[in-house]
């Protein structure tokens, strides 16, 4: 998780430079193509990490009798679902 994190800020960086470059005048349109792909990827894999974190988390809960404790959690901010 903490890698394709790092990887998705990178990206950003990468996408702002890309755009930067174009308003500018002096970025090649696929340069700036390839840079909002590898962002929107990184995007979709840690959306999907979430969820598998978060669905495993809550399978957890469920084993050990207490979905409660999996809202009580949510609640409290220590898993959060959308970040």
């Amino acid at each position: 998780y903490t890698r394709v994190q790092s990887s998705l800020k990178a990206a950003k960086s990468w996408l702002r430079l890309g755009m930067d470059n174009w308003d500018m005048g002096i970025g090649s349109v696929e340069r700036l193509v390839k840079a909002y792909n590898r962002y929107y990827q990184l995007r979709g894999l840690r959306i999907k990490q979430l969820l598998d974190l978060n669905l495993s988390i809550a399978k957890m809960s469920y084993i050990m009798g207490s979905t409660s404790q999996y809202l009580e959690w949510i609640k409290n901010g220590k898993i959060e679902i959308n970040r």
